[in-house]
């Protein structure tokens, strides 16, 4: 049955871009300039555009300097949140997706009412914010069901690598997807983990250690491309073709050797148990791609558009 056949799906593509753009200029909160006045900056306007955003200026000539700057400015960045739930006894997934507040791209509140002083004061972030409903439909609360949902999202991350225009068409914006916040269960699905268990967290500290900061402050998280890293073998990519979501469960003997293995781990004289203890603290907790690199496990996240891309360890305030 095909996608549209088994789930009732409302969903926003480019279009959400374009009305979050619309609404940002029409706001007048979104800062943007024309090619023209980037090309007339001198040393020292360079200097203080970077000063205010907060960054040094790339190492090259003036012109590369420019290029850098305006590119930034002109990059917003989207935050991704979903959940699921119940409403009147049927089970319903939700996405939204925000555009984080930035300097580089938006008027700090004083700016705005320097620049606008007929109008009244306003909450910029508060405004660049809020959510916008990007996908909603049936779907029940397991990794397979909400997981059909990816292709999508796979599909709409693809056209991001394509700017929108504003001021009539003069200035090209550009959009990547930079952060993903949502519930445990949310991130967990997002990022690859598993549900439960001896490794919940996606920081990967085992449940036993949550409480001892001391481990959980040493922790650095790994970056998507090197989660994929840790899951690279034959015969779980194989496993991943054929559509499981997770390679890695109730693995037989010789199966765990393989794994072992192909990651040149010493396994001489271990019994099963350690084996798997092997192979647990080597994985901690992760069990698939992240979503969004499911279909395509091969591929890194620069060619997914996925480079900028960060899930939270932690559990934000919802948006909604």
């Amino acid at each position: 049955m095909s996608l549209g056949e088994c789930l009732k799906v409302f969903r926003r593509k480019r279009r959400n871009r374009r009305i979050a753009l619309q609404e940002q200029v029409s706001s007048g909160v979104l800062r943007y300039f024309s090619d023209q006045e980037y090309d007339i900056l001198t040393t020292d306007q360079l200097t203080s555009r970077y000063l205010r955003i907060g960054q040094k200026p790339p190492a090259g000539t003036l012109s590369d300097k420019i290029e850098h700057l305006k590119r930034t400015e002109r990059t917003r960045k989207i935050k991704l949140w979903h959940d699921h739930s119940s409403i009147l006894n049927h089970s319903y997934v939700c996405f939204t997706i925000s555009w984080l507040y930035d300097p580089a791209n938006y008027f700090t509140d004083i700016e705005y009412q320097e620049k606008y002083t007929d109008r009244k004061p306003i909450n910029v972030q508060g405004i660049v914010e809020k959510p916008k409903l990007y996908i909603f439909g049936q779907s029940g609360s397991s990794n397979r069901e909400q997981s059909s949902y990816t292709a999508i999202r796979i599909e709409d991350l693809q056209i991001l690598s394509e700017p929108i225009t504003a001021d009539n068409g003069n200035i090209n914006i550009f959009d990547v997807i930079r952060v993903f916040s949502g519930g445990g269960l949310a991130r967990q699905f997002e990022i690859g983990q598993q549900r439960g268990g001896k490794y919940p967290c996606v920081c990967g500290v085992h449940a036993n250690d949550h409480g001892t900061f001391v481990i959980c402050y040493g922790i650095s998280p790994l970056t998507l491309d090197e989660r994929v890293g840790k899951i690279k073998s034959t015969r779980s990519f194989d496993e991943l073709k054929k559509g499981s979501l997770n390679p890695f469960q109730n693995l037989k003997n010789d199966d765990l050797i393989e794994e072992l293995e192909s990651r040149d781990i010493n396994i001489h004289n271990m019994l099963r148990p350690e084996l798997q203890k092997n192979l647990s603290t080597l994985l901690h907790g992760i069990c698939r791609q992240p979503a969004l690199m499911t279909t395509t496990p091969t591929l890194s996240t620069y060619h997914l558009n996925l480079n900028n891309y960060e899930i939270f360890g932690m559990e934000p305030l919802p948006p909604i």
